[in-house]
């Protein structure tokens, strides 16, 4: 077998001298000349950068190849010449490099540096389309020179690399986070992905074979019963069209559903549709996250429009002068516009707070605190909206040193104290109580309020959530207090939780650590 480097030297000394080469291939088995061409052709000429064109043998080849341009040069390939017949004028006319002889009778490689020439060129076009070619394939020779001791030894041949893409094929799949789903041209589903499969709740044995109205039961439309033809996929399937639907529903396996917005595009072979790849992802945090925004618009704007409209027209009285001779009435407008003043501060701080806290840029100083003496601060800070209410709060402080932020820590038994009363009956009583465990303290504040649903336990901390949304427009609030609560107690290492019955109230809780639980003191 010729190396590379032996094959450059053959070919820089034959361009020398103006003259040509065959090639062929074999070796000492001596394959019949039919099969010559067409088994030329090999996955190692891919590795060695060439672009081949393999004819099925070489009778076609010869017969009408006309256009076919093949660059083969590897360690598989001899280079041989025949000086017992000339190549046929059909093959030198073509502008094609010789490749084979026609007595089939090439000698093979001999042992030594240069063979001898082959017949002389009858065609000055013949030899310069030679050159040509062989001074391309000397510049190829030279780039696959210098990668020779390039590629690892390791380097995995055709197969395994084929299966290695594979598999990597196989793990972008299974690691997507959206649902990819196959589709054949009936509409069952042929593929489900891991995250299809999760977010349908089928197994592949329970979808595959399955009709994808079945199994997804889309609903964007108002009538989910329409002809296949009229949903996107089936449109897909007629059109070859990508269709992208921003607000479908898809249905799980246990029957309940989930907005989703996917993707349908066709799947093609040889240009023909044969299937459908369904793309899907579920927005059910993303319309969560719409519908908090639009809360949120509609509370701040009613937080912000009230006080200021009551600002506005105890002003506009003080200001007319209507009420010059009655000093009583008039300090009672004041009074109206300092109230409302007090409340858009409290929502301007609600909301800066809690983009602080959710920043980072709140740092939190704890030092040893007096546990009942911020209950009581907590409780005082609080006392008129609780006469106000016709509510009692009763405190039970605790005889114990924590270790916390005492500004914060009262802004979270304000908070708490707040939402409390609010949601209390005239003449009920609210209560504020702790008991100390072996390493925290666990606060509580407790109502006989109305209570909360079950459902809305955990989702009452978030930013913005009340338990109803029309609780910003009977008692006020942004929606802000309870998320700032959790905040502060998650910065002293503690949680926060609430339990309730309702129609017989609520009860929140929440830890802080201990600064030294052997050490007492009184309040």
């Amino acid at each position: 077998m010729a190396s590379p480097s032996k094959v450059k030297a053959y070919l820089a000394h034959w361009l020398q001298l103006g003259k040509t080469v065959l090639m062929r291939n074999g070796g000492l088995d001596r394959k019949p000349r039919e099969t010559i061409i067409g088994e030329s052709y090999s996955p190692e000429f891919e590795q060695l950068w060439f672009e081949v064109q393999a004819p099925e043998s070489g009778p076609c080849y010869l017969a009408g190849t006309e256009e076919t341009i093949a660059e083969l040069m590897s360690s598989e390939w001899e280079i041989v010449d025949c000086s017992r017949c000339s190549m046929p004028r059909p093959l030198r006319t073509r502008g094609m490099p010789p490749m084979s002889c026609p007595c089939n009778d090439l000698p093979n490689w001999p042992n030594q540096d240069i063979p001898a020439p082959r017949s002389p060129v009858s065609n000055r076009n013949e030899l310069q389309t030679i050159r040509d070619r062989l001074n391309h394939m000397a510049l190829r020779a030279d780039l696959y020179a210098s990668t020779i001791g390039t590629q690892p030894a390791d380097y995995p041949p055709p197969d395994q690399a084929l299966a290695w893409l594979r598999h990597q094929n196989e793990l972008i799949l299974n690691s997507a986070g959206e649902g990819i789903c196959g589709l054949d041209e009936q509409m069952k589903l042929t593929f489900l992905n891991p995250a299809a499969e999760r977010m349908l709740g089928y197994g592949p044995a329970e979808a595959i074979g399955h009709s994808v109205q079945l199994l997804l039961r889309m609903t964007h439309r108002p009538n989910p019963s329409h002809p296949s033809g009229e949903f996107p996929i089936g449109e897909t399937l007629k059109q070859g069209s990508i269709k992208f639907i921003a607000d479908g529903v898809f249905w799980r396996k246990d029957g309940t559903c989930f907005p989703v917005e996917y993707i349908s595009a066709p799947l093609r072979q040889k240009g023909e549709i044969v299937g459908v790849v369904l793309t899907f992802k579920d927005i059910t945090e993303r319309i969560e996250i719409e519908r908090m925004k639009d809360e949120f618009i509609s509370i701040v704007s009613h937080e912000l429009r009230t006080p200021l409209t009551s600002i506005r027209g105890s002003l506009g009285l003080l200001a007319s002068g209507i009420l010059a001779n009655k000093p009583d009435k008039s300090q009672r407008m004041l009074s109206i516009a300092l109230e409302n003043s007090d409340r858009l501060l409290r929502l301007l701080n609600d909301i800066l707070d809690m983009e602080r806290m959710t920043s980072g840029k709140v740092a939190i100083v704890q030092q040893p605190c007096h546990a009942g003496e911020l209950m009581q601060r907590g409780a005082d800070s609080i006392q008129a909206l609780a006469e106000e209410a016709s509510v009692s709060i009763v405190v039970e402080p605790a005889k114990v040193v924590l270790w916390a932020d005492a500004d914060r820590l009262i802004q979270v038994f304000t908070n708490l104290l707040s939402n409390a009363i609010k949601f209390s009956t005239p003449g009920s009583t609210v209560w504020l109580t702790a008991s100390v465990q072996s390493t925290h303290i666990q606060f509580q504040v407790k109502d006989c309020g109305r209570g909360i649903p079950p459902e809305r336990l955990e989702k009452i901390f978030e930013r913005f959530q009340q338990v109803d949304s029309s609780d910003s427009r009977a008692h006020g609030g942004t929606g802000l207090g309870l998320a700032i609560c959790e905040k502060i107690v998650q910065q002293h290492g503690g949680r926060i939780w609430a339990e309730s019955t309702l129609g017989q109230g609520s009860t929140f809780s929440f830890t802080i650590q201990l600064s030294d639980p052997t050490l007492e003191t009184s309040v």
